[in-house]
């Protein structure tokens, strides 16, 4: 099972809002019945998953025949592939369950628009650009703060609709934005993607859903085992849960190793496996401690650490922020509850359900169409009875960075954790200890 979600939970607000407000993606070829057809099948089954995997037999009092009834009807009017899969999207969407979606037949090509944006409190900010980008070439750079992409406005709400509508549903040869540079005036820009070739996909699995949601809404690389040594504090860079559990130890121990505290930085990282988070708690309690309690549609089971000597006994201090998300989120707010540590930063997402990936195919004339959903199987309630979906962990200390630092290159969010564990480093030289590195 996966914890996991690039897609910050959606607020009750439509993707389809109105068909005619949808363009048809570049190349597009006519929306034809044999096309509808695959689409309603898509509908079926997918709605045949959910009630019989739902977490929730009522399905938050969603009435589920009316309510894909209502899409299968959506479906004859839809006039494009793009149009289809976003009656699909939003039905699923409409439950309001941030591990809840329809994972879309992949397109021949990848579509990479070289630069990496995120929410910082209640506003968008440009975090990287990749060089040799059109986005570099057009001027856009890091602490720009994003006032719209084509027609929404970005928010902490709709973020996850952005992401998901322009790199899975129906990405763009080029998005229109308006960026505001600090202490400049805004100013509109036409920013080309790259687009390349991809290999088919042959398989819907939990690797396949890491990859979905990298390769999808990530354009950088996430990465386990930046680890970094600031005197007597280990800094460690944990983007990801997805990671082989046994490398838990490898990785801990050499953030430690004659450390007397731990940092560990959550920013960016949309959880992962399960196991990997067990296993990360049991290297900061001597005994077994129950994360959370999973709770399904007809048993609730308790999530238990996995202790793991050496047991790290030192200070520690956890980073979050807005795109922290799903296992990351549990682990923070461990920390909180077990008072073991200080967590600091932004709110988190608020994404924390666990879930698991059907894998479905249909013929069509261009052959296999491979399409998926992921479907939550539990909510994950924690010590305090309490679920974090919807909610998110708040920090014990708000931290934010801002446009002008992001612009010069700084991490004042770092260097206070640094400092809150016993060490030393002035922001500038924090913002250099973990580059973003693009993928190739």
């Amino acid at each position: 099972m996966f914890m996991r979600s690039r897609w910050a939970r959606a607020a009750l607000v439509s993707i389809a809002v109105g068909l005619a407000a949808w363009p048809v993606a570049a190349g597009q070829q006519p929306f034809d019945s044999n096309q509808k057809s695959r689409a309603k099948q898509m509908l079926d089954t997918i709605k045949m998953h959910i009630q019989n995997t739902y977490y929730d037999p009522a399905f938050h009092g969603i009435d589920l025949n009316a309510k894909f009834k209502e899409a299968d009807q959506r479906l004859d009017s839809a006039t494009s592939q793009s149009l289809a899969y976003a009656v699909i999207a939003q039905t699923l969407l409409d439950f309001n369950d941030s591990h809840l979606f329809f994972i879309p037949p992949e397109r021949p090509s990848k579509f990479e628009y070289g630069w990496s944006f995120g929410m910082v409190g209640d506003r968008c900010f440009v975090q990287a650009i990749k060089p040799g980008s059109d986005a570099e070439k057009q001027g856009l750079k890091p602490g720009d703060q994003i006032l719209r992409i084509e027609n929404s406005t970005p928010s902490r709400a709709n973020l996850w609709k952005i992401e998901y509508l322009y790199y899975a549903l129906s990405p763009r040869t080029a998005l229109h934005v308006t960026a505001l540079s600090p202490g400049a005036q805004p100013r509109d820009l036409t920013l080309a993607a790259q687009v390349t070739k991809k290999p088919a996909v042959t398989e819907i699995s939990v690797e396949f859903l890491s990859q979905f949601f990298d390769d999808q809404a990530r354009e950088t690389m996430s990465d386990a085992n930046r680890v970094i040594r600031v005197g007597d504090v280990g800094v460690w860079k944990l983007e990801s849960f997805e990671f082989d559990p046994g490398s838990v130890d490898r990785i801990f121990d050499s953030a430690t190793k004659g450390a007397t505290s731990l940092v560990i930085d959550l920013r960016g990282d949309g959880g992962g496996y399960v196991n990997t988070l067990q296993r990360l708690a049991g290297k900061l309690f001597d005994k077994n401690v129950t994360i959370a309690t999973v709770k399904g549609r007809s048993s609730a089971k308790p999530m238990i650490s996995q202790p793991r000597k050496p047991v790290f006994t030192g200070k520690l201090v956890v980073i979050i922020d807005s795109a922290s998300a799903s296992a990351a989120e549990i682990f923070a707010r461990l920390v909180q509850l077990e008072e073991r540590g200080t967590v600091i930063g932004d709110q988190s997402s608020g994404a924390v359900m666990q879930a698991e990936g059907f894998q479905e195919t249909l013929e069509g004339l261009e052959g296999v169409i491979l399409y998926g959903a992921s479907i939550t199987n539990a909510d994950v309630i924690m010590k305090d009875g309490k679920s974090l979906e919807g909610n998110g962990v708040v920090p014990d200390e708000k931290a934010l960075i801002t446009g002008e630092d992001l612009a010069a290159g700084r991490d004042p969010v770092l260097a206070k954790a640094i400092a809150l564990a016993g060490g030393t480093i002035d922001p500038t030289a924090a913002g250099k200890m973990f580059p973003v590195r693009w993928k190739k």
